[in-house]
């Protein structure tokens, strides 16, 4: 069962999530107009080693966009303590290193700490797009 949140921003800009995945943005410029999850999310619930495909369809900036499709594995790189406003949260850090793209030119390491129990994505650092890059992502709340 797939968890979907949308986090705004005071500007308006919108992250949407999927089980703590970035799936869509709206606002911050060479948004993700759509992107396909499943294995990353599959990945991240069980604590697997995989491998697959993730599509991202991402704005041109005017009414254009531009289809990535990236060969990525997935692996766990083991236990890891995170603090979180001042608190303590034992994950398992999954990372998910990603080439596609345009001729293959695009490479991107996608981190995740997944909290042990819950399962929630309790913090990240994920790729938006060329232009915009990386964005941190901490869950202060459950």
């Amino acid at each position: 069962m797939y968890k979907r949140q949308v986090w705004n921003s005071t500007d308006n800009a919108q992250i949407i999530l999927r089980n703590g995945v970035l799936v869509g943005t709206r606002g911050i410029g060479s948004d993700i107009i759509a992107a396909d999850a499943d294995m990353t999310i599959r990945a991240l619930q069980a604590g697997a080693t995989t491998s697959g495909t993730r599509r991202y369809t991402i704005s041109d900036g005017d009414v254009t966009t531009t289809d990535y499709v990236f060969s990525c594995n997935v692996r766990n790189m083991g236990g890891e303590r995170i603090s979180v406003a001042n608190q303590l949260f034992d994950t398992r850090h999954m990372r998910e290193d990603c080439v596609g793209g345009p001729q293959q030119a695009v490479r991107l390491s996608n981190d995740y700490w997944v909290q042990l129990g819950s399962g929630l994505v309790r913090k990240s650092r994920q790729w938006v797009s060329p232009s915009a890059g990386f964005f941190e992502i901490i869950v202060i709340r459950n």
